[in-house]
């Protein structure tokens, strides 16, 4: 039991002090990658890159859901749930 006991601390030891250097690298790749041509970070420091702005007629909170067409859902439901996983990582 003494063993056991002294095996957890070590490895809790070693998981804390993985998890400081990830975190510092973490830090260090935002810092640099806010630095970089084209990056927005928005004030909760998210950061992203408009890839290709959009064009054309914008959807208004009033529009109705034959005005959406099915790509433009299937996109958003995917953008939505990779934003969730991030925000919910974020948060962790």
């Amino acid at each position: 039991r003494k063993y056991s006991s002294k095996r957890q601390k070590s490895m809790q030891e070693i998981a804390a002090k993985a998890a400081e250097a990830s975190l510092a690298e973490g830090q260090t790749f935002l810092e640099e990658n806010a630095k970089k041509e084209g990056v927005q970070v928005t004030e909760s420091g998210i950061q992203y890159v408009v890839m290709r702005a959009a064009e054309g007629e914008k959807p208004a909170a009033t529009d109705t859901f034959d005005k959406v067409n099915k790509r433009e859902l299937e996109l958003g439901a995917a953008a939505m749930a990779s934003l969730l996983y991030l925000m919910d990582s974020y948060l962790d």
